[in-house]
């Protein structure tokens, strides 16, 4: 009687490598679909992002200045009579929206001027088409460091209102679902002024300096809206 046993190592190894070519196969189709489909997914984003930026500038009745433009982030200003009142500035899945202080309201104020209202409708309304791709909103309210006594909670408190004046505005007159779009308030106060880096060891002493000048605490006083974009259903 023949002994199999060499017959049947012979003929297990070559189909256990079969398989593990065909799991590598399908793995490889897999990735490769799956960055395909992330690709898409970013060019898409960015296309939106895109519209936002034109739909805005037409609307508005000021010039354009590119910043930057790359293929992962960009930032364009729009100025009124040379002055700067709106930068959009985005990079792969977000895009600020910064109002400076007096393009929405007056000084020490919370209600949105008429012009402020016209403004934010034009912003509002350029969103609104690409809402699919936004999965969420944030307004942030940010002042100078000199104090107001105006308010209870001062500067801290002029921002929070400030904030929660757009959110009900996008919400009331623009029509945007703050349940749907997870739209939300907050805010900084004096305590982040424009251009302040993440480091640790920020200090009183660099926010006073972040509000030397005029030209500093007018860029401290504003509004920014977030949106974060993410791939639709």
């Amino acid at each position: 009687m023949l002994d199999d046993s060499s017959n049947l190592d012979f003929n297990f190894w070559p189909s256990f490598a079969d398989s593990m070519l065909a799991v590598v196969f399908i793995l490889v189709v897999i990735l490769v679909f799956v960055a395909q489909q992330g690709l898409t997914g970013l060019s898409d984003i960015r296309e939106s992002q895109g519209i936002v930026v034109e739909s805005i500038v037409a609307r508005y009745d000021g010039t354009l200045d590119t910043l930057q433009q790359s293929p992962t982030e960009s930032e364009y200003v729009i100025r009124n009579d040379g002055e700067p009142e709106v930068t959009i500035a985005q990079d792969v899945q977000l895009q600020r929206i910064t109002f400076s202080g007096n393009v929405l309201f007056s000084q020490n104020d919370y209600r949105l001027t008429r012009r402020g209202e016209k403004v934010l409708q034009n912003v509002g309304e350029s969103i609104q088409p690409q809402l699919s791709r936004i999965r969420q909103i944030q307004i942030e309210g940010h002042t100078d460091l000199f104090p107001t006594d105006q308010y209870p909670g001062g500067n801290l408190e002029l921002g929070a209102r400030r904030a929660r004046s757009v959110f009900r505005f996008l919400e009331q007159q623009v029509g945007i679902d703050p349940v749907q779009h997870l739209m939300s308030t907050t805010s900084y106060g004096p305590y982040r002024p424009a251009g302040r880096s993440e480091e640790a060891d920020y200090n009183e002493d660099r926010l006073w300096e972040a509000n030397n000048s005029e030209e500093e605490r007018r860029r401290n006083r504003r509004i920014e809206l977030l949106l974060f974009y993410g791939n639709s259903d």
